[in-house]
């Protein structure tokens, strides 16, 4: 499985849930620049969201991303 497809599956498992880009490279094995252009790329293709928030999981206001709701 490639490092978008990793992202996406775990962004989907955890819906509604906000993930900066160190947290979701550190939940899915990947690493944090991969897992930086992973989350660009599902972005720009659509039905994910990303933007300035709070990650569900440090608790850091970064740029986050989620699935849609």
């Amino acid at each position: 499985m490639i490092a978008r497809d990793k992202v996406a599956t775990f962004l989907l498992a955890h819906k509604g849930r906000y993930y900066c880009e160190p947290c979701v490279a550190r939940a899915v094995g990947i690493d944090p620049s991969t897992g930086h252009r992973a989350a660009t790329r599902i972005a720009r293709a659509g039905g994910f969201v990303r933007e300035y928030g709070v990650c569900s999981q440090c608790g850091e206001s970064r740029l986050v991303t989620r699935s849609p709701c």
